[in-house]
């Protein structure tokens, strides 16, 4: 058989004249060049996956997604690299569950709690935030701390730069009277009033009137069914007054009589709830 000596040399000799060339990098016939070699040591570095290794992890990962792609066929360990990538996912998403599930029972004092989990979540790639489970849970405790924080008693206060308004009594009665006031008003059979008093301070002189921005919104709930006829009224020299756009002046209190009509039953009974707006901010008046 003939060799062609000649063709043989020639492609040996280019062969060699590339890997000499200046700015060659990765020249390698056979195996892996320098670069390869390194994330090959890197990934064999790794041992065990935990939480604590996550720096060596992610140089290794960063070293081998630098690299091209014909090197990056040459790292013979990189599964082992998948793999801990992988671990390191689950890992870091289990610690956000336990965190979530930690939360338990959702209180106004657990806000810190649910902000944290909140935020270790969001710093989760894309990956990691797939591989948590309890999102639901930590969706549903946003919601439940939000309605806690709407939640508004009696001697609680809204304060803004405008209004001070304090919520002094929220009670269902047959009647609406006032130690300040000789006259009283009576529902008619079958229906009770749910009366809500405010004591209501303006704190600028923009005179704004009180019913379009101190108090507004209002919404009862009894039992499932909504009540949105409301009447706003106060005492001037012990008469009834209505508080149609009745504007105060900076710096004078007054007191608020904020009422409707509900079933004569709810004196006693059922599930009670107003819903409404103090001084721009929502709020949940649970009387029952």
């Amino acid at each position: 058989m003939q060799v062609n000596l000649k063709k043989t040399v020639t492609a040996g000799m280019l062969a060699i004249a590339i890997c000499l060339a200046p700015f060659t990098t990765g020249c390698s016939i056979g195996g892996p060049d320098e670069a390869t070699q390194h994330v090959i040591d890197l990934i064999s570095d790794i041992g065990d996956v935990s939480l604590e290794s996550a720096p060596v992890v992610e140089k290794a990962l960063g070293a081998y997604n630098d690299l091209d792609e014909r090197q990056q066929s040459k790292v013979e360990n990189q599964n082992e690299l998948k793999a801990a990538e992988k671990k390191l996912d689950e890992l870091t998403a289990a610690t956000v569950n336990e965190q979530i599930a930690s939360i338990g029972e959702v209180t106004l004092e657990k806000e810190a709690a649910i902000v944290d989990a909140r935020n270790a979540y969001n710093e989760l790639s894309v990956k990691q935030q797939k591989l948590v489970g309890l999102t639901d849970v930590l969706d549903n405790a946003e919601k439940q701390l939000d309605e806690l924080k709407k939640q508004f008693a009696v001697g609680q206060s809204v304060k803004t730069e405008q209004w001070s308004i304090t919520l002094t009594s929220a009670t269902v009665s047959d009647k609406l009277e006032s130690d300040k006031s000789r006259t009283y008003w009576t529902t008619e059979d079958g229906h009770a009033f749910l009366v809500l008093e405010f004591d209501v301070t303006a704190l600028t002189s923009d005179k704004l009137p009180v019913d379009d921005y101190a108090i507004t919104d209002l919404v009862a709930n009894y039992e499932g069914n909504d009540y949105t006829d409301w009447t706003m009224q106060y005492i001037a020299n012990e008469m009834w007054l209505y508080y149609s756009h009745t504007y105060l002046d900076a710096n004078l209190p007054d007191h608020a009589f904020v009422y409707t009509y509900v079933p004569e039953k709810a004196i006693s009974e059922g599930s009670l709830s107003v819903d409404l707006t103090l001084g721009g901010e929502e709020k949940t008046i649970v009387i029952r």
